[in-house]
C-alpha cells in the first residue's frame, strides 16, 4: 500500500497527461473527501442510516480511481527502477562509514538483517526467548516515560530514581537487540540507518545504553531511521530534487478553542498544560489545552534562520489545516503543537488513528465535524516535492499501532509521500519547555551548517550533558536521509 501511493504521488509531479493528471486529482479529492467524512458525526436518525453507506461508496469509488492509475503507476516505477529491489540497490548508495540494519518481527521472533557498501551481509535471530525480553524492557521503559508524564511533580530524588531505573532498561535492551547479535561488525561503522519493527519502533535506539562504557548509543553513534529499504532507494534517487522554495513555514500555537465557548473542564478529557498530547478517548472526545511554550519556540526558530530562509508564521488563528494544505514545496516546514495516536482497534483505517491538531480541533471535537484535528488521511495530496525537511515538533507524530498489518501508515508517512526528505518525528508525549529547548538548539546547529541528523544529534547531546532523563531528549527521532 505504502509503494503503491508513493508511486502515484511522485507521478502526479511528473506526468505531462493531463488526463492521468486529473484522475490522481480526482483521487486525492475522494480521500479528503473520506477523511471528512470519517471526521464527521452523524447527527440525525437519517444520517445514522446512510452513514455506513456513504464511506462505503467513498471507499469503492477510491479503489476504482486507484485500479485505473495503477497501470500508469506500475510503469512509473519501472521507469525509475524501483519495482524491481534488491539489497545492491540499497549497498552502492552506503557510505562507507553507514551500516543499513533492518529489524523484522516475525511471530514470536525478531531477525536482524544488516548490509554495507560492500555489499557484506549478516542476518541473525534473536531466539524466542531474547525476543520476549526485547518486549518486555520497551514496556518497562515506557512506563517509566507514562510516569514522568503522568505524576505532576517529580522530586528531583524520584525523577533521578527513574532515571537509575531506565539506564538499566535501556543497557538490557542494547545488549539484547543490537551488541550481542551484531558484536563483530558494530565497531566498525560510525553511522547506523535502522528500519524498526514490532515494539522496536516504539524506542529510540539512541536511547539504548552501554552500561561498559557508560554511554547512550547517541554518544557513540549517528543514528538515523528508514520505514523500509525500499523506501530509502526512493530516497536516494530524489534526494537531488531542489525545487523547494528558500521558505520556512512555522505553524504553532494554535487556537484550539476558536469559535466555540470552552466546555466545562470537568465534562472533557483534559490535557496537561506541559505536555503536548491529547489524552483521546475517541476521535471525538479529546481536548487540548494551549501550548505556550509553542511561541516563544515559533519565535526562537525565526530570529536564528530569518537570515538565510523567509520565514512565513502561522498562529494563533491563521494555524489552520486550511492554511497547511496551501503550503507549497518549502525549505522547512515546523509544526509545533498537539500530536496524537489513537490506540483503537475499531478504527478502520491506519491513517485515522494519527494526527495533530490545529486551530479550531476542540471546535471539531464538540460539534463533530472534525474541523482543525488532521489525521493522517486528511493529508492525501499535500506537495512537499523538495523539501527538504518537516519537522512535527508534537507528542506521538511517530508513534504506530505495532499489531496492525499497515502500522507503517502513520502520520509520517502522509509527509513522506507528499515529498519530504527527511522528518523531525516524537515516540512519545513530549515536555513543552524541554522541546523549546531542543529545537532551539537544533535550528542553530543547522544554520552553523550541520546536516540535519548531526544537528539532532547534538542539540540532544546537549541535554545529555545536563544528566537529564532521556524522556527529554530522546523522544524525538529523524526518519529519512
Amino acid at each position: 500500500m505504502f509503494d503503491s501511493e508513493n508511486a502515484i504521488a511522485m507521478l502526479y509531479e511528473s506526468t505531462k497527461d493531463k488526463k492521468l493528471k486529473a484522475k490522481i486529482k480526482e483521487l486525492i479529492i475522494a480521500k479528503r473527501n473520506l477523511a471528512k467524512l470519517y471526521h464527521s458525526l452523524p447527527k440525525t436518525q437519517k444520517e445514522r442510516k446512510t452513514y455506513q453507506a456513504r464511506i462505503n461508496e467513498a471507499n469503492e469509488k477510491i479503489s476504482k480511481l486507484e485500479q485505473k492509475i495503477a497501470t500508469k503507476a506500475v510503469a512509473f516505477k519501472e521507469s525509475l527502477g524501483l519495482r524491481k529491489v534488491s539489497y545492491k540497490d540499497i549497498a552502492k548508495n552506503l557510505k562507507d562509514s553507514e551500516l543499513y540494519i533492518d529489524y523484522a518481527k516475525a511471530g514470536k521472533n525478531y531477525y536482524i538483517f544488516t548490509l554495507d557498501n560492500k555489499e557484506n551481509i549478516t542476518f541473525n535471530q534473536i531466539d524466542k526467548n531474547a525476543s520476549k525480553e526485547i518486549d518486555k524492557n520497551i514496556k518497562a521503559f515506557r512506563e517509566d516515560i507514562d510516569t514522568i508524564v503522568n505524576v505532576s511533580k517529580l522530586t528531583k530524588k524520584e525523577l533521578k530514581k527513574l532515571q537509575k531505573h531506565s539506564k538499566k532498561i535501556l543497557s538490557k535492551l542494547y545488549d539484547i537487540a543490537l551488541n550481542k547479535p551484531l558484536k563483530d561488525i558494530l565497531s566498525k561503522y560510525s553511522n547506523l540507518i535502522i528500519s524498526p519493527d514490532g515494539a522496536l519502533r516504539l524506542i529510540p535506539f539512541e536511547a539504548m545504553y552501554d552500561a561498559k562504557n557508560n554511554k547512550y548509543l547517541i554518544e557513540e553513534k549517528n543514528i538515523k531511521y528508514t520505514p523500509s529499504g525500499k523506501e530509502l532507494i526512493r530516497l536516494f534517487k530524489f534526494a537531488k530534487a531542489t525545487n523547494a522554495k528558500n521558505q520556512a513555514i512555522v505553524m504553532a500555537n494554535p487556537d484550539f478553542n476558536k469559535n466555540i465557548k470552552a466546555p466545562k473542564e470537568e465534562e472533557i478529557a483534559l490535557t496537561p498544560n506541559t505536555k503536548r498530547s491529547g489524552i483521546i478517548k475517541s476521535l471525538f472526545k479529546m481536548h487540548f489545552k494551549p501550548l505556550p511554550g509553542t511561541k516563544e519556540e515559533a519565535k526562537e526558530i525565526e530570529q536564528t534562520i530569518k537570515d538565510k530562509v523567509e520565514v512565513k508564521e502561522f498562529t494563533k488563528d491563521k494555524a489552520t489545516e486550511q492554511n497547511l494544505y496551501k503550503v507549497k514545496s518549502p525549505k522547512f516546514l515546523h509544526i509545533a503543537t498537539h500530536g496524537f495516536f489513537i490506540k483503537d482497534n475499531t478504527i478502520p483505517n491506519p491513517m485515522l488513528k494519527s494526527g495533530i491538531a490545529l486551530t479550531g480541533a476542540n471546535a471539531g471535537a464538540i460539534k463533530g465535524d472534525g474541523a482543525g484535528i488532521v489525521t493522517a488521511l486528511k493529508l492525501s495530496g499535500l506537495n512537499l516535492k523538495g523539501t527538504n525537511l518537516v519537522v512535527l515538533s508534537a507528542c506521538e507524530t511517530g508513534v504506530v499501532d505495532i499489531n496492525s498489518t499497515q502500522s507503517v501508515s502513520s502520520l509520517a508517512k502522509a509527509f513522506i509521500q507528499a515529498g519530504a526528505k527527511d522528518i523531525v518525528m516524537s515516540l512519545w508525549s513530549v515536555n513543552d519547555k524541554a522541546t523549546k529547548d531542543l529545537m532551539a538548539q537544533f535550528y542553530k546547529n543547522i544554520k552553523q551548517g550541520n546536516s540535519y541528523s548531526q544537528a539532532l544529534k547534538r542539540a540532544k547531546l546537549k541535554m545529555i550533558k545536563q544528566d537529564m532523563h532521556p524522556y527529554y531528549w530522546a523522544g524525538f527521532v529523524l526518519s529519512g536521509l
